[in-house]
């Protein structure tokens, strides 16, 4: 595994070469684990780099394998700029509907790494995103009826509403979520203060525009906080791949660069934290912390809070073991496989195993299952 994380490394230009050469066998194993965690792209501007600055370390790399990668790194960089001219004209649409909004996550974070990787690659004529995106989440400022009853009126084709978002076929090409919060938490206490932070957040973020994108994106001390969030909803929820995390190492480099200088400010950490600390999120930073220095080598300075070695070393292995958004996690789908007893005492332990980040949510996580289930048939019926 230290070898995946070296080539990480050395993609985003914290080192700049392997500790060793690869063999054949080893190279597929990269290739594989890279495809997992969905950051095969990022991973083929390595193999790029090493290509120019130390090619004796590609000399095993198998010719198909380079050529698959290439295929494959060369479709992302299609589908991302698809991405950016959909998330142009679902701003546009909503916006002459009367509706501000804010491209979240993906395409909102992935000027990121236009940022920061400086491309090389045989790819592109300069910069260009080697992230690999998804769908579109699109934050829009309104009362959740009005927004539906927008997207119906439009004719799109609205799907399953839940507590933070609403399903909605816009294009054929791309998935959309409209958001009408960011993100969400299982503990209706801590689910209060989410609100309340987000509300006091949304004006500046659907003010922040991006002339180069050209559409509306969260500014970088919203993201320190709401990328935190989102990777610890999908931990709890289903599992998190190391895409995420690395928009979180690209954030904490953009944030460092926001303030003129080659380390996060002490103003800056101590806003954050304070935040994080108010939503309950102070533990879960800790252990992310840990998994950006020990995958992504980030530097001292770089750092949120001290991070916490045991949680970390959970985490990390959760993240290897689960993959994105935990599709390769063999032990659920195990689970699944399984009678629904089996299912829920392997949804039990999961959670209960989650207790080191934060007890509460643990305990409010089955509650809130049940009760979000009559909440949407409640609240769907009455869209």
């Amino acid at each position: 595994m230290n070898l995946f994380f070296e080539l990480i490394q050395v993609s985003i230009g914290t080192l700049p070469k392997l500790s060793s050469t690869p063999s054949a066998t080893q190279w597929n194993e990269l290739y594989t684990i890279a495809k997992r965690q969905a950051i095969i792209g990022i991973c083929f501007q390595g193999v790029q780099l090493l290509y120019k600055n130390n090619p004796i370390q590609v000399k095993y790399l198998p010719s198909k394998l380079k050529m698959q990668w290439l295929a494959v790194a060369a479709n992302i960089q299609k589908h991302n700029e698809k991405l950016n001219l959909r998330a142009q004209e679902i701003t546009r649409l909503f916006a002459n509907g009367g509706f501000q909004s804010c491209v979240l996550k993906g395409q909102g974070v992935a000027i990121l790494y236009n940022n920061i990787i400086k491309c090389e690659s045989i790819l592109n004529k300069g910069h260009m995103s080697l992230r690999q995106s998804g769908d579109i989440d699109l934050w829009v400022k309104g009362q959740r009826k009005a927004v539906i009853a927008f997207m119906r009126q439009m004719n799109w084709n609205v799907g399953v509403t839940v507590i933070h978002h609403t399903d909605a076929k816009i294009f054929d090409d791309v998935e959309t979520e409209i958001h009408h919060y960011p993100s969400y938490t299982f503990s209706p206490f801590r689910w209060k203060k989410y609100k309340k932070w987000f509300n006091e957040q949304a004006n500046i973020q659907f003010q922040n525009y991006d002339s180069s994108t050209q559409f509306y994106h969260p500014t970088t001390e919203f993201n320190l906080v709401y990328l935190l969030m989102h990777i610890y909803r999908h931990v709890f929820h289903e599992g998190i791949g190391l895409r995420q995390l690395m928009d979180y190492y690209m954030l904490l480099c953009t944030a460092s660069a926001d303030n003129n200088c080659s380390q996060l400010s002490n103003r800056v950490k101590s806003q954050i934290m304070e935040t994080l600390k108010y939503l309950g999120l102070e533990q879960f930073a800790a252990a992310v912390m840990y998994v950006e220095q020990q995958v992504f080598g980030l530097k001292n300075e770089f750092l949120l809070c001290s991070p916490n070695k045991e949680t970390g070393i959970f985490l990390l292995n959760e993240i290897m073991h689960a993959g994105n958004f935990g599709q390769f996690d063999q032990r659920t789908k195990r689970a699944h496989n399984g009678s629904d007893l089996r299912l829920f005492s392997y949804n039990t332990l999961r959670l209960y195993k989650m207790v080191r980040f934060n007890p509460s949510e643990v305990i409010w996580a089955p509650f809130w299952k049940i009760g979000h289930w009559f909440y949407r048939k409640i609240v769907w019926n009455h869209l």
